[in-house]
């Protein structure tokens, strides 16, 4: 797991790693509003567990000025405070027990083609609750590289898991992913920097909620 670490080797790491974590970023004081605007979401979640809010203008009052303001102070801490960075929306997501037999498949978030990636993107992922691997927790694959990776595509209602973008099954990328990931368990306030090229998902919630939410930034 790739800690948050001093000023003078943070953003080294993330560049090496393309994630990062960062944690007690959040005071349990400054998680409640955001966690009730989430909560609020629920009878909104698309398949997957899934509520986002694109443009930055939809996204709810708490989670806009968060994402505005302290969000973007964490992330330039990483990327350093000479980057004009801009939140161009958020998401919130709820990762259930039994919803599904898969977590989040592997994928690089650069492969997802909806998203416009002529500026530098990465999202920022604030856990809003505990989460281990058996609450789903995210788990990250650096080992495997930063060019993009062979992807499928399917219809949302088609994916096992509700996430319609992932590493080709049964490609060599998919199977070095499966054997060399490393799984990252947070508590609420917690915060991760995850960058557009490095192979990521989940594991599934066998129990416990996995309730996080993650504001997506932009830099030229």
């Amino acid at each position: 797991m790739v800690m948050y670490c001093d000023t003078a080797t943070r953003k080294k790491a993330y560049e090496e790693a393309g994630y990062l974590v960062m944690p007690a970023a959040c005071t349990a004081d400054e998680i409640a509003p955001l966690r009730a605007e989430v909560d609020a979401a629920h009878s909104e979640l698309e398949k997957g567990g899934y509520r986002i809010w694109s443009p930055v203008t939809e996204l709810p009052p708490a989670l806009k000025l968060w994402s505005e303001t302290r969000g973007k102070a964490l992330v330039s801490q990483v990327l350093s405070p000479g980057k004009k960075l801009k939140c161009i929306g958020g998401a919130a997501i709820l990762k259930t027990p039994g919803d599904f037999q898969v977590g989040t498949p592997f994928h690089q978030d650069e492969a997802f083609k909806k998203i416009e990636m002529s500026k530098n993107k990465c999202a920022l992922w604030l856990a809003l609750s505990e989460a281990d691997a058996r609450s789903g927790c995210l788990r990250f694959v650096p080992s495997l590289g930063y060019d993009i990776l062979p992807h499928v595509r399917v219809a949302r209602e088609e994916a096992p898991s509700g996430f319609e973008n992932f590493l080709t099954p049964g490609s060599e990328a998919d199977a070095k992913a499966e054997r060399h990931f490393v799984s990252v368990p947070v508590e609420p306030g917690d915060a991760l920097i995850i960058g557009r090229r490095v192979v990521h998902g989940s594991h599934s919630a066998i129990e416990g909620e996995r309730i996080a939410f993650s504001p997506l930034y932009e830099w030229d």
